[in-house]
């Protein structure tokens, strides 16, 4: 048997050639990005996410219109409440150790969300929080109202290609 930089060969019994082992290969592990690529769909519509909490309370809310008064408010309401997670940009805080190890959405890149990119799911979202990763509900601090103005907001920072 020898020895080169740490690594041994194994010598066969049997005809005196490296042996190679009949262990099962493993794996390596898939990110998380990774698995989420192979397992979801490129756009997720409101009704995929029919299963989580408040899903039903929000289906037949109606929609309030993009307005420069609703972002400049939903802005506002962001910077406050969004900002020790999502920069103002969209994108997600990596300066934080506590929250790097969490995969959050760039709020810019609509087709990344993981609870769908519609403004019925975002407010979802917002309201009642999102599992993984964590985040809390915010419909006990916030308005309807001021709710729509922070989805208004992060729809007027989306990717122009994607609406």
């Amino acid at each position: 048997m020898s020895s080169r930089h740490g690594s041994s060969q194994i010598q066969s019994a049997s005809n005196g050639s490296a042996a190679t082992s009949d262990s099962p290969k493993i794996q390596e592990a898939e990110s998380p990005q990774e698995w989420r690529k192979k397992h979801s769909r490129e756009r997720r519509t409101f009704q995929d996410f029919e299963k989580l909490e408040g899903y039903e309370e929000v289906r037949y809310l109606p929609t309030q219109p993009l307005s420069r008064t609703n972002v400049a408010s939903g802005k506002e309401l962001f910077r406050t409440a969004c900002s020790a997670c999502h920069k103002l940009d969209g994108s997600p805080v990596r300066t934080n150790q506590a929250l790097i190890r969490y995969n959050m959405a760039d709020l810019s890149l609509p087709h990344k969300y993981k609870y769908g990119y519609e403004p019925k799911a975002i407010y979802r979202s917002i309201a009642y929080g999102c599992p993984a990763p964590p985040m809390g509900g915010s419909k006990e601090l916030y308005t309807s109202q001021q709710i729509w103005d922070i989805v208004n907001f992060i729809q007027s920072i989306q990717k122009r290609e994607f609406r």
